[in-house]
């Protein structure tokens, strides 16, 4: 039997009393925009506005399942700050 390297991972072997769930992390890019990353599945995608990030966050759900997944998405956020110190 071959194995599919495109297929999608399969999210419903989570156990039937916990839905699964998604962690995006959200940082800033170097060329001043987002980036989004979910690290269990590896749904990576950037933004250049904040406007509508959970939509943003669930059409790209949506689309990398097909319409399929249903489970419950956790969004983290950091700021980067750069601290300088000089001689």
């Amino acid at each position: 039997m071959s194995e599919n390297k495109d297929a999608v991972p399969d999210h419903t072997a989570e156990t039937d009393t916990e839905p699964p769930e998604l962690v995006f992390v959200i940082t800033d890019a170097h060329d001043g925009g987002k980036v989004a990353v979910e690290g269990r599945y590896g749904i990576v995608f950037l933004m250049e506005e904040m406007d509508d990030l959970q939509g943003m966050v669930v059409g790209k759900v949506q689309e990398h399942f097909g319409g399929t997944f249903h489970g419950k998405i956790r969004i983290r956020q950091y700021v980067d700050e750069l601290i300088s110190m000089k001689k």
